[in-house]
């Protein structure tokens, strides 16, 4: 009895985590709190500076594939345990089916699955459910007289809803061909001073999923500005 016992525990606790990691309860690898993108210091009035929010990179070079990207993150909007995880996004080649190909160079794809197959391709379906994925940068809206984000984006599946902050600027893209991001910020959905999001949801029904985007955040400076 006591040996059936233990078996019953060992058999139970497998079925648990099958199921949990189906329903997207346990993720393949659970992420960091991200990294917060920021814009160069200004040094004068009038200057402008940029900072990458490309998928798959540092810091606009491109990550090699299979790795995490250290800013971008998932996180799936009703999934099963009802906890609030956040995935490793990670960089893989185009499927190659369906996706267009990374650019030489700038952005990568990415996704949540680490069952990758050859050359990092994405063959594996994810689980059904709505994917958010996001990226974290920070404005000091006191330093500037503009701030935009200006690129472009693929995903899988297609109909992205694009949002700041959580409010909704548009709903487009596809995985086939690049749709140029919406003017952001809109008065609808403006940037706050502090730390802001940039979100794209989307609505996996079965294959892979994935998001590339190819952008950056551009400010001008309105006065001179070195804490040092």
């Amino acid at each position: 009895m006591k040996a059936n016992g233990i078996r019953f525990a060992i058999i139970a606790t497998m079925i648990m985590a099958i199921v949990s990691g189906v329903f997207g309860g346990i993720p393949e690898a659970s992420a960091q709190w991200p990294e917060v993108v920021s814009l160069p210091r200004c040094q004068w009035e009038g200057q402008i500076v940029r900072a990458d929010l490309s998928t798959g990179t540092t810091n606009g070079v491109k990550n090699p594939l299979g790795s995490g990207d250290p800013k971008w993150y998932l996180t799936m909007v009703a999934n099963y345990s009802g906890s609030p995880y956040k995935w490793v996004a990670y960089s893989v080649a185009k499927n190659p089916f369906s996706w267009i190909a990374n650019p030489l160079t700038g952005a990568n794809w990415i996704e949540r699955s680490k069952f990758f197959g050859p050359g990092y391709t994405p063959y594996q379906g994810a689980a059904a459910g709505t994917y958010q994925y996001r990226v974290l940068f920070n404005v000091n809206l006191a330093l500037y007289s503009s701030v935009v984000i200006t690129g472009r984006f693929a995903v899988d599946n297609e109909n992205a809803i694009v949002m700041v902050n959580g409010d909704w600027i548009t709903m487009d893209g596809d995985f086939v061909s690049w749709t140029t991001l919406p003017a952001i910020p809109t008065v609808s959905a403006p940037f706050a001073n502090g730390v802001n999001s940039l979100e794209f949801e989307t609505f996996n029904l079965n294959g892979p999923e994935g998001l590339i985007v190819d952008a950056k955040i551009q400010a001008v400076c309105k006065k001179d500005y070195n804490p040092n």
